[in-house]
């Protein structure tokens, strides 16, 4: 049989540089991350984690930069942005899929909704749940880190109700997504076993939130390996001109939201995205899921509607904007004191729906609070002055900034506000400050001369040298003034100073 070029390029097309190792958990929420698939790639292959990094990973970047850091086993925060939504993310994909041949590492990440989040979603340091690894550890299921742990706002394990871990119990420290001698659910320090010892979780109730932000990811991350077509920042447009159109208008979308109407007008426009935070706010309060709001149409809004409180007037009814008044009224009356801003949120309306509605009370409330701030700012202003007047007059005045920093005070306040007397501040502790020097070298200079003096008593020569060694202090005679102090007084003494001589 005659082997062409062909054939062999043929038959070698069929193989993979590495393993092609089927990513744990595929085609459910708990997927792996891309960092736990390397790692299992570099114990399949039996090496460690740097050298299969720097010898076979490294080397197929395109990137210069990536590519020096991982020839020097250096991996620093890289490893987070490698499970999330950057660049980094498909700089590694699409390394990994070439080096393994497989299609799917891009499941193994967040890169697919990188047009809907703005900022990298995967936290810092890498989390885990402890109960998990020592259920799989007992099983002999396959230690890995699903990449739903990895996930900034995920703080819980909905499998055994009990929230993650982030640093190791025997050595305190935090774990990196990856590290030269990385061992899956052992520790990259000490080596420690990160499992548990108990047969059984101390479960406590997950956080209504917490529940909420869970299944929010699962659902993204399973209909990651799905779609084929991901949202993008229009989506996120369209969504909110859906609902603003819905609910008659920024103004009464913001209330039902519970965000400020500013904050909305910057997303709507699409100025801004809105964070993750901020996205479960916005799901929350429509009782819809991320997934549905970045495909939301007028019929989900509709099925999904969430009412307007009842504080929240617009004019149409009479008995409810009288209720709202004698409210203002309460406040007006009040020994407390609030700004507009506070009086508003807490009504449920926005400041300007209250300063067209009601421009009377609303001008006696904004003329109560500023009255209030004048007077918390005139006796704040007095004690700054009584504060500085004493302080000037002390035998040992403080510094500027340590004045600001010991009274709560702003610098750049109480230079604007009081000048003189900051100043005035400032020359006393230059004063005092000189004092001090010079009052410090005339002791040095008396613990010089003592010291020179017992030298020559006891008969030996008052070196330089030898006075450093009585006195412990080396840095003493680098002072000019003390070198010329320590001459005189060896002509004093009798002695001819010799430069070369210490």
């Amino acid at each position: 049989m005659i082997i062409t070029t062909e054939r062999i390029d043929s038959v070698s097309a069929e193989y993979s540089t590495l393993y092609n190792l089927q990513p744990v958990g595929l085609g459910t929420p708990y997927i792996e991350s891309l960092t736990s698939y390397i790692t299992r790639l570099s114990k399949e292959h039996n090496v460690s984690l740097g050298n299969l990094v720097k010898g076979v990973i490294g080397p197929a970047f395109e990137q210069s930069y990536i590519k020096k850091n991982l020839a020097e086993s250096v991996f620093g925060e890289t490893g987070r942005y490698i499970n999330g939504n950057s660049d980094v993310s498909i700089y590694y994909i699409k390394v990994m899929e070439i080096l393994t041949g497989r299609e799917d590492i891009q499941h193994l990440t967040m890169c697919n909704w990188k047009g809907v989040f703005h900022k990298n979603i995967i936290g810092k340091n890498k989390k885990w749940c402890e109960f998990c690894l020592e259920e799989w550890k007992k099983n002999d299921q396959v230690i890995y880190e699903p990449l739903i742990w990895q996930v900034d706002n995920v703080n819980f394990c909905d499998n055994h109700n009990c929230e993650l871990s982030s640093i190791c119990f025997n050595c305190n420290k935090s774990q990196g997504y990856l590290s030269s001698m990385n061992n899956l659910g052992y520790c990259q320090f000490c080596f420690s076993w990160l499992g548990v010892k108990r047969s059984t979780s101390e479960s406590v109730e997950t956080p209504h939130e917490e529940e909420f932000i869970n299944q929010n990811f699962k659902e993204l991350i399973l209909e990651s390996q799905n779609k084929h077509s991901f949202p993008t920042q229009n989506n996120i447009l369209n969504s909110f001109n859906c609902l603003k159109d819905e609910y008659g208008g920024i103004n009464k979308l913001s209330v039902i939201l519970n965000v400020k109407y500013h904050t909305l007008v910057s997303w709507v426009l699409g100025y801004n995205r809105p964070s993750v935070e901020n996205l479960e706010i916005v799901c929350s309060s429509l009782n819809i899921s991320m997934l549905d709001f970045f495909d939301l149409d007028e019929k989900t809004v509709i099925d999904n509607r969430v009412s307007l409180p009842n504080s929240f007037i617009f004019g149409n009814d009479e008995e409810s904007r009288k209720e709202l008044q004698r409210n203002l009224e309460i406040k007006l009356n009040d020994d407390t004191v609030q700004p507009l801003s506070s009086i508003a949120k807490e009504l449920q309306v926005s400041t300007n729906y209250l300063k067209s509605k009601f421009p009377g009370v609303t001008k006696k409330l904004l003329n109560k609070h500023r009255e209030h701030q004048s007077r918390i700012w005139q006796n704040r202003s007095n004690e700054i002055i009584q504060l500085l007047n004493e302080e000037i007059n002390s035998p040992q005045p403080i510094s500027k900034a340590e004045f600001c920093r010991v009274n709560e005070f702003s610098l750049s306040s109480l230079n604007r506000h009081f000048p003189l007397l900051a100043r005035e501040l400032v020359e006393k502790h230059k004063e005092y400050t000189a004092f001090k020097k010079k009052k410090r070298k005339e002791e040095i200079k008396k613990e010089v001369k003592d010291i020179m003096i017992t030298i020559h008593n006891r008969g030996e020569y008052p070196s330089i040298r030898n006075i450093i060694k009585s006195m412990n202090k080396k840095g003493v005679f680098r002072n000019p003034e003390i070198r010329s102090y320590y001459k005189a007084q060896m002509k004093e003494l009798g002695y001819v100073v010799n430069k070369n001589r210490k």
